[in-house]
């Protein structure tokens, strides 16, 4: 069996399962749809612990991994499922700094909105980490979009644009029509010319 990769240091799931619920899983040995509870998970915790299947021993959730995401970004406790991206599924402008991340939002608009996530994401895209966002179905890349709001020195704009981002994310999962989608659209490309209006300004 492969290796599981060791969390870090002062970090476990404690009561936190989201993994077990938000997750699309499809392997032989165990099937089951995006925000379903696993059939194994029996009053919040998993019935098969001990002989749980390989793709749960192997899985560590950002929040796991990263020791500079705190108790705060525990799943349960944020709101977002940070996972993590081969770097080699990444474009190949933002291979250069590694894997991606790819942030899961199960906690609605109050998570994006949460203090500290609109400041994460601007020092991963300011780093040129590759960074997506989700409601599941489908995903969008960060970059191109929040770009602007780094050079401005935006965080702001960013939550902003990270909650029209958010908004046609689910929307677009929702299969709304397009006149649904519009405001979304509108607002963040209202977002990014304040932003480079911004950043002109500044020099």
């Amino acid at each position: 069996m492969k290796k599981r990769p060791a969390p870090a240091p002062g970090k476990s799931c404690g009561d936190c399962h989201a993994c077990c619920v938000e997750l699309i899983i499809d392997t032989p040995e165990l099937q089951k749809k995006a925000q379903i509870p696993c059939e194994h998970l029996k009053g919040g915790r998993c019935g098969i612990y001990a002989k749980r299947f390989k793709i749960c021993h192997e899985f560590l959730c950002g929040y796991l991994l990263f020791p500079e995401l705190d108790e705060g970004w525990r799943p349960d406790k944020s709101g977002i499922l940070v996972l993590q991206v081969p770097q080699v599924s990444l474009p190949q402008a933002y291979q250069e700094a590694g894997h991606g991340i790819q942030l899961l939002v199960t906690g609605g608009e109050a998570a994006i909105l949460r203090p500290g996530f609109a400041e994460y994401v601007f020092r991963l895209v300011f780093g040129r980490v590759g960074v997506y966002l989700t409601a599941m179905i489908p995903r969008a890349m960060l970059n191109q979009y929040l770009e602007p709001f780094v050079e401005a020195g935006d965080v702001e704009g960013m939550r902003r644009s990270l909650l029209h981002v958010y908004r046609l994310l689910t929307a677009s999962g929702k299969k709304q029509g397009f006149l649904r989608l519009l405001p979304h659209l509108y607002g963040l490309e209202i977002e990014k010319l304040k932003a480079r209006l911004k950043h002109k300004l500044k020099h």
